[in-house]
């Protein structure tokens, strides 16, 4: 994995899980916090920005307890986002919901809205209508990992889900990076 770019950081063949599950080939925490350290120093990104980044890494490496603890105690939409993703993996639907309905109307929210579009649009029998006005639902997408880790979910629906959720991680990424 070449996790020298923003995008790269998020680059593992497979996706993350819509779970706690940890997958082979992640990062160790020492590892997954030099790169994003690299990275961030390169695209001058500091502050509450870098620690989100962090906990979103850590997250997208299997990492959820680490990645909780770096996230808790951090305020505003940013962080929310990081918390909600990290209890959506847990899975904690309704404390997910809950952290969510905090991040509010976030920017980076029409950033996946475009990002999500053409692969959703190559999956027109996805059950899940993702993107509102421009705007990604992160309540509907809550609804889709649920329904995609019960055990008769379709497994090409979980994994266009799980790619999704790259989608996020790599979006918030991006919006930090932007600044």
């Amino acid at each position: 994995m070449k996790a020298d770019t923003i995008d790269g950081l998020f680059a593992m063949t497979e996706p993350a899980g819509l779970g706690p599950e940890v997958r082979p080939g992640v990062l160790k925490v020492r590892e997954v916090l030099a790169a994003v350290d690299a990275v961030c120093q390169e695209a001058s990104i500091t502050g509450k920005a870098l620690e989100c980044l962090r906990a979103l890494v850590l997250l997208w490496h299997d990492h959820l307890d680490e990645a909780h603890t770096l996230v808790q105690d951090l305020s505003g939409a940013d962080a929310a986002w990081v918390h909600g993703i990290m209890h959506r993996r847990e899975p904690d639907f309704s404390n997910a919901r809950y952290w969510f309905h905090r991040v509010g109307q976030h920017p980076a929210l029409e950033l996946l809205a475009e990002m999500a579009a053409p692969l959703l649009a190559e999956h027109a029998a996805l059950p899940f209508r993702l993107i509102h006005g421009g705007r990604w639902d992160p309540m509907a997408f809550i609804d889709a990992v649920s329904a995609s880790i019960r055990p008769a979910a379709d497994a090409e629906v979980a994994r266009l889900i799980r790619e999704l959720q790259r989608l996020e991680s790599k979006a918030l990424a991006r919006y930090w990076a932007a600044g």
